[in-house]
């Protein structure tokens, strides 16, 4: 396996992205954004410090793929959310539109 600060590493990258999914599905930008930033900054370090070959380099490899996945599920997530809005806003406005002329 790793060592471990490296693999304290990789579990605080999990919970990073895992709370941005959670943010996602509150839809809270804002968290998101922050997340995101903290994020990318945290996934570098991790990348740097990673061995480049061996089970360790499996290993870590392997936790940046989770991380990418629940980044995708996070983006998906904001997505819909913000199609969910906009969808809301349309139907707000023809609402709107259909008094203004009475």
């Amino acid at each position: 396996m790793s060592n471990p600060s490296h693999t304290a590493h990789g579990a605080h990258l999990l919970a990073l992205a895992q709370d941005m999914c959670a943010a996602a599905k509150e839809g809270d930008a804002a968290r998101m954004r922050s997340l995101d930033n903290t994020l990318r900054s945290e996934a570098m370090a991790f990348m740097g410090t990673m061995p480049l070959s061996g089970d360790t380099a499996e290993w870590g490899l392997s936790t940046m793929g989770e991380v990418i996945d629940c980044v995708n599920k996070a983006r998906a997530e904001m997505q819909a959310h913000q199609q969910r809005l906009h969808k809301a806003r349309d139907q707000d406005r023809r609402i709107r539109l259909v008094y203004s002329r009475k």
